[in-house]
């Protein structure tokens, strides 16, 4: 059971920081008149598009905070999903033990 929270904590702490990070990043773009919209910020099911809107941005600009950032993102983003499928193999685990 605690290998499986563990693991899930992992998960959302990765998520919480790729949110702050991409509210960075957001900021940074906007500085640099780059149109993003609150909506594309804050909703989920717009995360990736934000972020490759971004990323597109920052190849073409000399902004090298924003490409950091989206380095940074690209980092967790693989973290999030490592941690996800840790979590669920460590629940899998924890059913098939009961």
């Amino acid at each position: 059971m605690l290998l499986t929270l563990t693991a899930f904590a992992l998960c959302f702490l990765f998520t919480v920081i790729d949110q702050v990070c991409l509210s960075i990043a957001c900021r940074h773009a906007r500085n640099a008149d780059l149109i993003i919209s609150k909506p594309d910020e804050l909703l989920n099911v717009r995360e990736l598009k934000t972020w490759s809107m971004i990323s597109d941005f920052a190849r073409c600009d000399s902004n090298e905070k924003l490409r950091d950032l989206v380095t940074v993102h690209d980092t967790l983003f693989k973290a999030r999903i490592i941690s996800f499928i840790l979590f669920l193999l460590a629940l899998l685990y924890e059913v098939s033990y009961w």
